[in-house]
């Protein structure tokens, strides 16, 4: 799982240079750079989701949306 969630970060450096986010992110009062690490971290956690339960034989629809 762990390595889902890390290799997800990996394809979004390749496709979104995400350097710039990673460094825009670290703590400090802006809540649009908290909103960045948000996304990033979001995106890792749904790729990590989808590969532990693909071994169940589940698919991972996303968030519910309201």
């Amino acid at each position: 799982m762990v390595m889902a969630h890390e290799l997800t970060h990996a394809l979004q450096d390749q496709h979104f240079d995400i350097e710039p986010w990673v460094k825009a992110a670290r703590p400090n009062d802006d809540a649009r750079k908290w909103l960045a690490k948000a996304v990033l971290e979001g995106s890792a956690m749904a790729g990590m989701l989808e590969y532990e339960l693909k071994g169940k034989g589940l698919k991972f629809k996303g968030p519910a949306r309201i």
